[in-house]
């Protein structure tokens, strides 16, 4: 498993304007085959597929802008979600979802263990 390089905490807008969503994020040492890897657990039951965009673009704006990857592009960012057990029932009970980008729609797949 990869060591964390970088962790933060950020905030992102939700459909409830009195509670931004909150996430910590750990940006994982460079591997050979891709240049950032990012685990991102959302805080406080906040659903992560209905809140994906503006997860996405926090994240963005505050990490991955300034080292130039975009994070829907698979061949520079790998993001993964901590699905927490709230949410498991959305995931197949996987503790883990990995963001991939298909035909430009954000979707899923499952993952019993972070492939780091």
């Amino acid at each position: 498993m990869s060591k964390v390089a970088y962790s933060l905490d950020l905030l992102f807008a939700t459909d409830n304007d009195d509670e931004p969503g909150s996430m910590q994020v750990k940006v994982m040492a460079p591997m050979a085959q891709i240049r950032l890897t990012a685990v991102v657990e959302v805080r406080h039951g906040v659903s992560i597929r209905k809140n994906v965009g503006a997860i996405l673009s926090a994240l963005q704006n505050e990490i991955l802008n300034r080292i130039q990857v975009d994070a829907r592009d698979a061949g520079q960012a790998a993001i993964y979600f901590v699905v927490g057990e709230g949410q498991r029932h959305e995931f197949s009970d996987a503790p883990y979802a990995k963001l991939v980008v298909r035909d430009g729609a954000d979707e899923f797949e499952t993952a019993e263990e972070l492939d780091l």
